[in-house]
Formats: C-alpha cells, structure tokens, sequence
C-alpha cells in the first residue's frame, strides 16, 4: 500500500528555525528539526538578524529531518511557511541582502512613529491598516532606513518581509501572503490589497514591494538549487505561507467568528477570528488578514508570558536548576491558595503592548508580607500573565466578541493544568486544549502546502481532516471566579496608580 505523502512546515521564530514532517493524511507529525540563530544587538534600540543564517537553519533542520526515522524526502509533496511578522529584509535585483534584517523586536524607529502619526494621523492609519503605529511594524522601519541608511533604500530592489526570505531562496519567486502584508501598517485592511494613499504619502514605491497572494497558493516551485541544498524534491510546489500568529491558528483549527485562540508562548496572544473587519478605534488590538481568504482576526498581545516564568525561575529558583526548575516551579505554586494570599505581579519586564502600547510599563510585585514565599510569588506570576492577558480579552468583548465557545490554549503553557485552571477562572471561560498545539505555527504552514499541493481543496478541509478534537480541560469555578474578579480589580488599579505616577500624578 502506497505511504502518504509528506507535507514540510517551515516556521522561522525570532530565536530558531522549526521544521515538522506531517503525514497529509492524518496530520500527525513524524518528524521534527530546530535550529537556532542568533539576534544581534549591539546598538542600543538595534535587533538585527542575517537571512543567511535563516537559510542555513533551513537546511541543515531540513537535512535532520530526513536523517529521522520515517521520513523519506521523496514522498514530500508540499511545503509551507509561516514566520516571525513585521521585519524588513532589504534584497538588491539579485536577491542579495544589502544589510541585515530588522525584525520585529528592533525599536529605533520611535522618531518615524511620531512621524507617521504627524503625517497621517493616528486615527487615520487605525481606520485604513486596522493597527496603531508602534515600532514593531515595517513602515517606520522603511521611514528609518531611507533617513540613516539612504543607499541602502534606493538600491533596494525589493523589501521582503522574514519568511518570504526563505521562499525566494527555495523557488526564486518574490511574494508574500495578505496575513503578513496586513502586519506592515502599509496594507489596506478593508479592501485587502497594498494602500496607495499610504505609499503616496510616505513615498515608498509599490514596485519595492511584493505582490500578495493567498496564503495557500503556489508561490513558486523548489529550484533545482535549492534541491540540492536542501534535499528537498525539485519541482513540488511551495506555498505563500502566512504570519506565525495566522498559522499558528491554523494549526490549531481556529478558523471562523466565535472561537478565541490564547497563546501562552515567550509572549502571549488573544487570536479572534472574524468574518467581516471590525477595528477598535482606540488601536489597543490589530485587525489582520486571516490566512483564511476573505476572513480577518482581531490580535492582542502580551510581551511578557512565559518569558516572566522563565525571569522568576532564573532569578530566585537557581537552586532548582538541573532539576527541571520551571516544572519545579509550577509544583511549589500549586501549594498555594488562589489568588496567592494577596501578592500581585505586573508582568511588564518589556514594557507592554495590548491594551497599554507602553514601553515605559515595568514589571511590580505588590503586597508582600511575612507569609509570602516563592511559591506565592511563582504563582503571582501565573496569576499576573493571566490578568495581562484579561486586559485584551475585556477590549474584545467590547468590540462584540462573544464567550460563546470555550478558549482554546496553546503554547507551553498549555501544559500546565495549574496556569490552564488560572485562565479559566480569570477568564470565566472553559478552557480547552488540543494535542499538538505547541507546533502550532509549523503545523499550520504544512496544511499550507498542503493546500498549494492540492491535496486539500482549501484550508478548511486541512484542518478538519487533521487537526483532533478540543477537548474541555478545565471549567471555572464559581468561588474562584469572584475572588481573581477582585484580584484582576486591584491589578488594574495597581497599573493606573503606576502610570499615574510616572507621569506625576
């Protein structure tokens, strides 16, 4: 009997490279490879990464890949992508990089944030790209490369957002997908396509930009080059891909208006799918193009998630270090009562994003006393991520997204049944879980190539060919309910009174 082909997922993260092997036939994974890169910032603001180390990440993850048991790259029958948002990639006509990458994380482009708020207007970039303008995204980043690096900007062929990198080098097709070009703050969120008015305004030519497909179309077909660089066969087709965010979705089959995906990774994000575009004029959450053609999403974002867990461990648990301290970690605070006797945490260690857009935000521990311990303290950050996390759900239900299904978690997170308990009763939601959502993004970006392959007809039937059942894991409970409702109070009034105090009020 014939095996079932293979579908590649590559996802290129801000610190490594993931690539799975998923068997098209039941979506399960066979094989998994990483490598990491480094991110290099050595100027203050600076985050730069060099695209040809996320092509040597690809092939040498690709060649481990093959090396497992199982895998066999000549049933491979697609590929798809998914990546780290919002970075520019400078290519000259050759697809040469005239400079590292700025990612996401780069922040020196404050000034062109002011700039393009003075330009265009707050209200007015909210109400076209469906985001408020921060220095995460590509158009400050392009204002900041035409002011300091000028040559760079106009020997510029064409600006590449990360994964798109990656799809030129393995097909020589220049592309990206509407999910990460509607994370560029120069796409027209409502009629789907690059913004004029924007790039008249800002003068950045539409043809240094790459043409948008759909997330699941054929971006180009692997090169014999790249064939022989990655062991990839030549000829099968490579499909656009989409953001991390997006195809994590995908990954965990959250498709359509109603469901609501929360991410406990490094960072954490309220993923809300949406059937029409629908913008909070305040610009405390995005609106972004689904992978799913014709669909959008909400996003909210939380910097500090798992990334807080792992601060307190590796500040005041190096005792536990070599004896799993996080796992360790997460038994000492399931010793303690809800709520953590009193003791509060703001986990702004990176300043924050949803709801607040403030990057002077610092993390707070509020309310110690004798009693407390560190397993007080390690659950405060659990209960701390959670009512950060609270923020942007309380924005969604103001833009009409409803409690209606039970939230789905992902991310490392997700494995824990105490951090899981925590966000059920905070949020007073059910929450739900499905087995391998920690490959979230790279399981998405295969049904993508899936999809490009043919061997679905859309990313519907993808998804429900492959991803499991979510099952209801934890139901909040009433009690609990009502004392984190006063706790995630005192929370706010903790951060108000912090804000009004660096202001000084």
């Amino acid at each position: 009997m014939a095996r079932s082909p293979l579908l590649i997922g590559l996802d290129l993260g801000t610190s490594g490279l993931k690539a799975i092997a998923v068997c098209a036939s039941t979506g399960a994974c066979v094989a998994i490879a990483e490598r990491g890169y480094q991110l290099h910032t050595s100027v203050p603001g600076a985050a730069e990464q060099d695209p040809e180390e996320w092509w040597q990440a690809a092939c040498v993850a690709l060649h481990e890949l093959w090396q497992q048991r199982n895998v066999d790259p000549d049933a491979v029958a697609g590929v798809g992508l998914s990546g780290q948002m919002h970075g520019v990639v400078a290519l000259d006509a050759s697809g040469k990089a005239l400079r590292p990458a700025l990612t996401w994380a780069d922040s020196r482009c404050a000034a062109q944030v002011e700039e393009l708020n003075r330009l265009l207007g707050r209200e007015v970039l909210i109400q076209r790209t469906g985001s408020a303008p921060n220095t995460s995204f590509s158009a400050p980043k392009l204002l900041w490369l035409r002011k300091h690096e000028p040559e760079v900007f106009t020997r510029a062929a064409v600006f590449l957002l990360p994964k798109d990198v990656l799809r030129l080098r393995l097909t020589g097709a220049v592309a990206t997908d509407h999910s990460d070009a509607s994370a560029t703050l120069l796409y027209d969120i409502r009629r789907c396509g690059w913004c004029m008015e924007l790039l008249d305004v800002l003068d950045i030519p539409q043809e240094k930009l790459p043409p948008v497909l759909p997330s699941g179309a054929i971006a180009g077909r692997v090169t014999t080059s790249a064939a022989a660089q990655t062991g990839l066969p030549a000829g099968i087709p490579v499909a656009t891909g989409a953001g991390d965010q997006e195809a994590a979705a995908i990954g965990s089959d959250v498709l359509t208006e109603g469901a609501l995906l929360v991410t406990i990774g490094t960072g954490g994000q309220l993923f809300a799918p949406l059937d029409t575009p629908r913008i909070d004029v305040h610009g405390r959450v995005h609106t972004l193009c689904h992978a799913v053609p014709d669909h959008w999403h909400l996003l909210g974002a939380i910097l500090a998630a798992g990334l807080a867990l792992r601060w307190f461990a590796g500040q005041f648990a190096r005792d536990l270090v070599g004896t799993a301290t996080i796992a360790s970690l997460l038994k000492e605070a399931a010793t303690v009562p809800p709520g953590s006797e009193g003791l509060i945490f703001l986990p702004y260690l990176l300043g924050e994003r949803t709801p607040h857009f403030n990057p002077h935000a610092r993390a707070v521990f509020a309310g110690f006393s004798l009693r407390h311990t560190r397993a007080h303290a390690a659950r405060a950050v659990l209960e701390g991520v959670a009512f950060a996390l609270r923020d942007g759900l309380e924005v969604l239900r103001e833009l009409g997204i409803s409690a209606a299904e039970p939230a789905l978690l992902a991310g490392g997170g997700a494995r824990s049944p105490l951090w899981r308990q925590i966000v059920a009763d905070v949020f007073n939601r059910p929450v739900a879980t499905r087995d391998g959502a920690a490959t979230g993004s790279a399981l998405g970006a295969a049904l993508l190539g899936g999809v490009a392959a043919g061997i679905y007809a859309d990313i519907h039937e993808a998804t429900q060919r492959t991803i499991p059942y979510a099952r209801v894991s934890e139901w909040p409970d009433v009690s609990r309910v009502e004392l984190y409702q006063r706790q995630y109070e005192r929370f706010r009034e903790l951060f108000a009174a912090a804000v009004a105090r660096e202001n000084g009020g």
